[in-house]
């Protein structure tokens, strides 16, 4: 019957409606709750924070990051020591290596140097043949002596002696070489 129906309907609708309100309570009952809950969970995060444990691990964190920023510091200084280092030993050995090529520079010179006046030393004779004359050439010292000796035995002698078959000159220019007219450097 239709009045039966329309009843049905309503009690239907009052039961819908029944329950629409008690889910709107409860959806603001757990609205209320999710709100305390959060609440809680706020309070709980800051108490959280405050307390030494937390402090404690935030310091350690802050110390790890200080901790590795020194030793990548470390790690940059070792590095630039090293080439520190490696530069230090190149400008050594580069000094070593300038060392010793002065120091054969300077006993080449000495050499040349000792044989220039080992040769500048020597006793020598040279014809002169502008002049008719023999020039001598060498340490006077050494041309002395035996410019000495020639006078000497010229005077034991009477006059110019024979010496391996040929006869002292007379005219003997005892000058230097590079005294002499034909000297060329």
């Amino acid at each position: 019957s239709p009045g039966q129906r329309i009843e049905i309907e309503a009690a239907k609708t009052k039961a819908a409606m029944n329950q629409a309100l008690a889910a709107e309570k409860a959806a603001a009952a757990a609205e209320k709750k999710v709100q305390k809950i959060e609440s809680d969970m706020d309070q709980l995060r800051e108490f959280y924070r405050k307390t030494p444990e937390v402090t404690l691990m935030g310091q350690v964190a802050e110390l790890k990051g200080q901790l590795a920023d020194s030793e990548r510091r470390i790690e940059s200084l070792k590095a630039e020591k090293a080439e520190i280092h490696l530069a230090k030993e190149q400008f050594r050995s580069n000094v070593h290596r300038l060392a010793r090529a002065l120091r054969r520079e300077r006993d080449k010179l000495a050499s040349k140097k000792a044989n220039n006046d080992c040769e500048r030393q020597q006793l020598h004779l040279t014809y002169d043949p502008d002049d008719k004359s023999f020039v001598m050439g060498g340490n006077q010292d050494e041309i002395q002596r035996i410019l000495t000796d020639l006078n000497r035995i010229s005077q034991s002698q009477d006059g110019p002696s024979v010496a391996c078959g040929r006869s002292i000159p007379s005219s003997i220019d005892f000058r230097r070489d590079n005294e002499g007219p034909n000297h060329n450097q």
